[in-house]
């Protein structure tokens, strides 16, 4: 007979698969192990190939103890991004519309490398099962990459509806050669820091600045 302070391990993968039951699509596939470690509190941080084989990628993934709508008050706006996000030295927001901004950033690195600056153009949009996603690729100009796409995808986690897995992804390609210790610490360190910024953002920001509405209407 299996000792009943054994039970709830060994019903954790059960547990698990329950608690994320969505219709098919809405979640990304995400394993036990992984349910813990964002369970906990952490980030799950998984490596990808670039496209082209040239740069790095990847994704990251984490909880906010928030609704998605408050946290997209949050992920959709540029313009206050160097007010909270770390290493973030400049964010400008201009040609705004609707659905999409060009976001102008300038992400500050450790001596002896220096700043890089980049224009994108996001798109936000309101998709099926309540997620909510701001999806950017690199303007024409002279910039200081080759390539760096990437998005902010919000989804609800949970049957309450007051809790968002937020995931981040990546596809970046610098124009000067970034050292492997860097790219490291961008997923290691760098990406916990930003999660954790986030979320303070959105315990700090009032919920009547944050409710959703049409997907191109700015957080104040």
């Amino acid at each position: 007979m299996t000792p009943l302070r054994l039970l709830p391990a060994l019903l954790l993968p059960w547990i698990a698969a329950a608690a994320l039951a969505q219709p098919p699509g809405l979640l990304p596939a995400l394993s036990v192990d992984q349910w813990q470690v964002l369970e906990r509190g952490e980030v799950v941080v998984t490596q990808l190939p670039p496209a082209g084989g040239q740069g790095y990628a990847y994704k990251t993934y984490g909880l906010v103890e928030a609704a998605p709508a408050r946290v997209w008050g949050v992920i959709q706006d540029c313009e206050h991004l160097d007010e909270y996000m770390p290493r973030m030295a400049l964010a400008v927001e201009t040609e705004q519309t609707e659905t999409s901004y060009v976001c102008e950033t300038e992400i500050d690195l450790p001596f002896p490398l220096s700043n890089r600056r980049n224009k994108a153009l996001s798109i936000l949009e309101q998709l099926p099962g309540g997620i909510f996603k701001r999806h950017w690729s690199l303007t024409d100009g002279n910039w200081d990459y080759y390539r760096h796409d990437g998005s902010w995808t919000i989804h609800p986690w949970g049957e309450d509806g007051e809790r968002s897995l937020l995931e981040n992804w990546i596809d970046s390609w610098p124009k000067n050669a970034v050292p492997d210790f860097i790219v490291h610490a961008a997923r290691t360190v760098q990406a916990p820091e930003a999660f954790e910024a986030i979320r303070k953002r959105v315990r700090s920001i009032s919920p009547p600045s944050v409710v959703a509405g049409p997907p191109g209407l700015l957080a104040n």
